[in-house]
């Protein structure tokens, strides 16, 4: 269903954490077939860059923005700071033209503000750490002129602007492809971090049609009797968040699941108390 709905490959996807392996859409099938209206984008993920050294699910590594961000070659290929600390479109960037191949890399100062914390510390294993450049890509399997080069060419091209964490702080790079936006502060102190990366899916977009009781309903815009659906399996994001789209805004399922979920709940309870006094 990944396949046929999203593309070739996708069904290759690692996932955020083992238990997805059995989210095969078979619920959401099983309601097409009874009729049920979809909606969403079902060509659209919600994927994630996680560790990629570790099984630890959910290992996401959130700040790229602060380094550079390179491929298997030693060169980058997204606006690292485009989007402050998201990581969904430049997770789909590296899955789909990189190989599912990345590697962030950062310097002592970036370290020493965030971490540890959140910012790094999801994953269950430090950074790859050296005191030089080249002993950086020795570490991480790249190749030190390579990335040593980059570097250089990356520092060169920074601002003087002065260095905001926080805000959209205009601190880009000039002449490189692709541009910095923002956040472009030069790698150059030691010792010097990375984290190799790559991409994990952790929902699709596609789901079924609800009214404001969870009830899903069929093509012709009835209620199926008896079926009901909150969150996850429920479609979201009919115009963003597609394959080249805009961004997820986070936990925004989590968030439909516990607003649902207790609608449906108490639906299903109710409509199983008429049943009972009925029999």
């Amino acid at each position: 269903m990944l396949a046929k709905s999203v593309g070739p490959r996708t069904q290759a996807l690692p996932l955020i954490a083992p238990g997805l392996v059995h989210n095969r859409g078979a619920g959401i099938r099983m309601a097409m077939e009874a009729g049920a209206a979809t909606s969403g984008a079902f060509d659209g993920i919600h994927s994630e860059i996680v560790d990629a050294r570790t099984t630890k699910p959910d290992a996401v590594i959130w700040g790229h923005c602060y380094g550079i961000v390179v491929n298997g070659d030693c060169k980058r290929f997204y606006d690292e700071a485009k989007r402050h600390l998201f990581f969904e479109m430049i997770a789909l960037e590296a899955w789909r033209d990189q190989k599912n191949e990345a590697y962030l890399i950062f310097d002592k100062p970036v370290s020493d503000k965030f971490r540890p914390g959140w910012v790094y510390q999801t994953t269950d294993i430090d950074p790859e750490e050296a005191p030089t450049i080249a002993e950086l890509a020795q570490s991480l399997g790249l190749e030190p002129a390579k990335l040593e080069h980059t570097v250089q060419e990356f520092n060169a091209a920074c601002n003087d602007k002065p260095w905001d964490t926080i805000e959209f702080d205009g601190k880009a790079t000039t002449g490189l492809s692709p541009h910095k936006t923002n956040q472009a502060n030069p790698i150059a102190v030691p010792p010097f971090y990375g984290f190799p990366l790559k991409t994990t899916l952790t929902f699709t977009n596609g789901g079924l049609t609800t009214d404001l009781e969870c009830r899903v309903v069929a093509v012709n815009i009835i209620q199926i009797p008896g079926l009901y659906a909150a969150g996850e399996p429920t479609g979201a994001f009919p115009i963003e968040n597609r394959i080249i789209g805009a961004q997820y805004p986070p936990m925004t399922t989590v968030l439909r699941s516990l607003a649902f979920g207790p609608i449906a709940r108490t639906a299903i309870a109710g409509q199983l108390n008429a049943y009972g006094s009925q029999l």
